[in-house]
């Protein structure tokens, strides 16, 4: 799969409603973006007959508490130090105050939070902003959003998520960034995160205002001074 040009924030912003538990009105926030999301048909076929629970049964599994390990879990500090917190959660809070951002509802690595951040400066013509877009993208994001996106093609079983997975390498590709060391040995999910109760919905959700301004609702990226 091949791509050319530069990240689309909107695109990006779509990454990250995915990773949001489905509530009722999913599916038909997945039908809104079809305009601006085509892949997004074939996962609906699948989803359409599909009870709610069953989806949400899925998501849990991929991405909260998974049994005998979660999969797939968010979090940039589980892949790259094999447990939740630690330092890449004070470095990522740092950049984003540096970008006048913070974290709300979610924490400060989950991949949901980044890919935000990421959608944000990289909608601004600002060569500090797109600085810091690239400080996210080379100390964070590239060390292990390629393996997280293999791990979701393996491991998702349901066609949304392994798309999602798809999307995930094309952005990869786009950033035109392959790093595959993985810094813990232990690895994602070697624990379990059934105390971590998930983030609110992102954006194009559904009932929702929009993620992205100056702070009007909760939502897992804020501006700071608002």
């Amino acid at each position: 799969m091949t791509t050319s040009g530069p990240p689309d924030p909107q695109q990006i912003l779509i990454l990250a409603g995915l990773l949001a538990f489905p509530e009722r009105d999913a599916r038909e926030a997945l039908r809104d973006l079809l305009p601006l999301a085509p892949w997004l048909a074939e996962p609906l076929v699948e989803l359409d007959p599909l009870p709610l629970d069953q989806w949400q049964g899925e998501h849990t599994r991929l991405f909260v508490n998974g049994y005998p390990r979660t999969p797939c879990p968010p979090f940039e500090s589980a892949y790259r130090q094999g447990r939740m917190g630690g330092t890449v959660v004070a470095e990522l809070a740092g950049l984003y105050r540096r970008a006048g951002l913070e974290a709300r509802e979610a924490p400060a690595d989950y991949l949901g939070t980044q890919l935000e951040c990421l959608a944000i400066l990289a909608a601004e013509a600002d060569p500090a902003r797109e600085g810091l877009g690239r400080e996210l993208w080379d100390e964070h994001l590239s060390r292990w959003l390629p393996r997280f996106s293999r791990d979701l093609q393996v491991h998702g079983e349901l066609r949304l998520y392994r798309v999602l997975g798809e999307r995930l390498v094309v952005l990869c590709g786009e950033h035109e960034e392959e790093v595959t060391e993985v810094d813990a040995e232990e690895g994602p999910g070697s624990r379990r995160l059934g105390d971590w109760e998930g983030p609110g919905r992102p954006r194009d959700w559904g009932d929702r205002e929009d993620a992205l301004d100056t702070g009007k609702s909760a939502d897992p990226v804020g501006r700071t001074g608002s």
